[in-house]
């Protein structure tokens, strides 16, 4: 397969693999995805290890910020021969999904911890005096 347009053959592997990010994060906005297996085989076979960790790890983002179901086994049958890879993405991104609703939570408690000690906004921003 030759390159995307976008995809500069002359770049480094780190250009390559953020052109690659950038292109499918748009062919996902367009509506029309590529797979993560077309945008693999545009980079050299040395680079693809490391940038199927990061483009499985985008597209598992993208897909739960679009509300998409995805399962470890869908990706382990899709990609057998990477099944620990896949394994360890999955617990890297749920790990971060943990995170941020934990962060999310703990800052939905100071919300409310800030508006029940105050009748008003203004209360807050300006003393009473």
């Amino acid at each position: 397969m030759s390159p995307s347009p976008g995809l500069s053959s002359q770049s480094d592997p780190a250009e390559q693999l953020e052109q690659l990010r950038d292109l499918y994060a748009e062919s996902r906005r367009d509506g029309h995805p590529l797979s993560l297996e077309s945008l693999l085989v545009q980079l050299p076979a040395s680079s693809r290890a490391e940038a199927f960790r990061e483009l499985l790890l985008d597209e598992l983002t993208l897909r739960s910020a679009d509300r998409e179901s995805c399962s470890l086994a869908e990706y382990v049958t899709r990609f057998p021969h990477h099944a620990a890879e896949v394994q360890a993405a999955f617990r890297e991104f749920q790990a971060a999904a943990q995170a941020s609703l934990t962060r999310s939570a703990r800052r939905r408690s100071r919300s409310r911890l800030v508006s029940s000690m105050f009748d008003s906004p203004e209360e807050f921003i300006s003393p009473p005096g």
